[in-house]
């Protein structure tokens, strides 16, 4: 008896939850990486997909120890990394994408934050306002022969704990976007 109770109530609550999933495609930040498929049979490859629910468990279990992550982590509700290889063959196939994704953002009102092209890397990052906040960031990176990083953060980001968050954990190019209005 204990455990068809226990049986019904994990089943209610699997049920409850994916009633509770978030269509991420429909917020503001998010950004739909169309043709990225194509590359994740790469040798090496990362996929990191990280939504609300984990994110706040991280935000409230790391409260008490580092109040920046956890008020960070608290606003977010999804944060996408995908990492893949790119030999010298797919290349350009990679940076139209780029150059296509870049098009796509700025004629929906994305805010281009950083252009750096160097002779063996390639990055790019917009940020995404909604409603007076930062509701999305994407960061590309491609360097040459090498690998491709793709990361969307969706949700409402704090540039200022984004900055010393980046910092802390080492990360470069964040800790050179600008804060957010009226923060130091």
């Amino acid at each position: 008896m204990k455990v068809r109770i226990s049986f019904l109530l994990l089943t209610l609550l699997w049920i409850s939850a994916l009633w509770a999933q978030e269509n991420y495609e429909k917020l503001p930040g998010y950004v739909d990486l169309k043709g990225i498929d194509e590359f994740k049979n790469a040798d090496e490859t990362v996929e990191v997909f990280i939504t609300k629910p984990l994110l706040k468990l991280v935000a409230s279990f790391s409260s008490g120890q580092d109040s920046s992550l956890a008020n960070l982590l608290s606003g977010l509700a999804l944060i996408r990394v995908e990492k893949f290889d790119i030999p010298k063959k797919k290349l350009k196939k990679v940076t139209k994408l780029i150059q296509r994704t870049s098009k796509e953002l700025e004629s929906k009102h994305w805010i281009r934050m950083l252009r750096a092209k160097e002779k063996d890397e390639h990055v790019e990052i917009f940020i995404k306002e909604d409603k007076g906040h930062v509701a999305g960031l994407l960061i590309m990176s491609v360097k040459k022969d090498k690998e491709a990083v793709f990361v969307n953060i969706v949700g409402k980001i704090d540039m200022d704990q984004l900055g010393k968050l980046s910092k802390k954990f080492d990360i470069p190019k964040l800790d050179s976007l600008p804060r957010e209005k009226g923060k130091k």
